[in-house]
This record gives C-alpha cells, structure tokens and sequence, in this order.
C-alpha cells in the first residue's frame, strides 16, 4: 500500500536545506578529523582541539583527557580527544 502525502514548498524548501546543513556540517567534520594522525603530538592535539597547550596541560589533562607517555614524547589518540570532548558537552 502506498501513502501519498503532500508538503508545502516551503516546507519542502526548509526540509532539503536543513538536510543538506547537516549533511555539510558532517563533512567537514570528517575531513577536520581525516587530517591528523590517530595518535596525535601535543603540538597537533592543540590544533585538533583548538587550543592552546596549557589549555591541554593545565585544564584537559586533569579533566581526563588521556595522555600517551613514551620515553618523554606526549601523545594524545584522536579517538580519546573526541570522546573526552563528547563527555563535557553541556
């Protein structure tokens, strides 16, 4: 069974621009992210996370964002970045 309904033009107008919004919007967020590395510099980290590095050393390290230490080298993994921005959306 097939349903027919009829929209208003406008509201079909409203509905396509609100799809293809989101649908940019989503873009541009995969190709922000496809541009850095899965484990992430500091230096590269800030720029992901547009901030600066004390930003990252004083407030989302003891916040919880996780930190990778090796042999003095700080790395940050793009997926814990994205998840820890995830936890503190108000």
């Amino acid at each position: 069974m097939k349903v027919k309904v009829e929209l208003p033009d406008e509201f079909e107008a409203n509905l396509r621009d609100a799809i293809l919004a989101m649908a940019r919007e989503s873009f541009e967020v995969v190709k922000n992210e496809a541009r850095y590395p899965d484990y992430m510099r500091i230096n590269e980290a800030t720029k992901f996370l547009n901030c600066g590095r004390s930003t990252i050393t004083s407030k989302f390290f003891p916040a919880g964002l996780k930190v990778i230490n090796i042999d003095g080298l700080q790395y940050v993994s793009k997926k814990d970045a994205i998840a820890f921005m995830n936890e503190h959306k108000h």
